[in-house]
């Protein structure tokens, strides 16, 4: 019977540990993105549409597997909340520029497993280098 009751008194002691830890645990996993899209020539970008259909269009969690939508970014900026992890980001997108021209760009420079971006701190600001085509 002591043994019983000693078990469950060390139980309740640790319980509120456990939980604070598990809710710790679930708090730090996100990490929000900021995106800031550029092109070469210093041109303003009112928007960037990044279409998920395209093959090649990945915002990958290469330790997860999943795949986010990219945000549309207005003024050229945009921002998203994806688990912390190792990530592939690649596209073809549609810029509409401030001079209300359109522009077929690309981005690959995060494309490949072996030049992934590490999104391992609770926020991450990423400037996105694209190419005209």
């Amino acid at each position: 019977m002591k043994k019983a009751l000693y078990i469950l008194t060390t139980l309740t002691a640790l319980l509120p540990l456990l939980s604070a830890c598990s809710r710790e645990v679930e708090e730090n996993i996100w990490c929000e993105v900021t995106l800031t899209a550029t092109l070469p020539d210093g041109r303003g970008i009112s928007s960037l549409v990044i279409p998920q259909n395209v093959s090649g269009n990945v915002f990958k969690n290469l330790n997860t597997g999943i795949n986010y939508r990219y945000p549309i970014l207005s003024g050229g900026r945009g921002g998203l909340r994806v688990q912390k992890g190792v990530y592939m980001l690649s596209f073809d997108g549609i810029a509409e520029l401030e001079d209300g021209s359109r522009a077929s760009v690309r981005f690959t420079r995060w494309g490949t497993p072996y030049s992934a971006v590490n999104l391992l701190d609770d926020t991450a600001s990423l400037t996105l280098e694209l190419l005209v085509m």
